[in-house]
């Protein structure tokens, strides 16, 4: 009979497959909405790096950032200030050099030391309303609707 073992990591513990649930109020949100291509990667980045239990200490460092996701540092930088203005991270300890320490980093969308969320990204307003989106959402709010009225290619009588 043959049986699938289970992975386990080093200590002999098993290891599932992880994954990041996230919600469409967060998805659907002007703040996430308006995220530049690599302000997404990066959050991704941080949110793949949450275990369940070490948030506010997620480290990340800019080296890392830039050699794993193929971004050179000013865009890093713009894209780290974005996810701080827009309020998905919070820098808890700032890093250092010397010492090569990484910066740690809190996600607000998650509970942290046993105290709910605080969602500061719920609370962003955008200079300029998503008022097209909007409009776009609202129509389509029943479900899948198509986009063409009749066929592409209708037959020929």
């Amino acid at each position: 009979m043959n049986r699938k073992r289970r992975k386990t990591d080093k200590t002999g513990h098993s290891a599932p497959d992880q994954y990041a649930i996230i919600d469409y109020s967060f998805l659907k949100s002007d703040a996430f909405r308006q995220l530049s291509g690599p302000a997404v990667k990066i959050f991704l980045e941080f949110r793949s790096r949450y275990n369940g239990s070490n948030n506010g200490r997620i480290t990340l460092s800019w080296d890392e950032i830039t050699h794993l996701l193929a971004m050179g540092k000013s865009t890093v930088k713009r894209a780290l200030n974005e996810l701080q203005n827009k309020g998905f991270i919070r820098l808890i300890v700032k890093g250092r050099w010397f010492g090569r320490k990484a910066s740690e980093w809190e996600l607000t969308m998650l509970p942290r030391n046993g105290h709910a969320p605080t969602h500061e990204w719920k609370v962003w307003k955008a200079d300029k309303p998503l008022k097209e989106a909007k409009k776009i959402e609202a129509r389509y709010q029943g479900g899948f609707v198509a986009c063409f009225e009749g066929s592409v290619s209708e037959p020929k009588r």
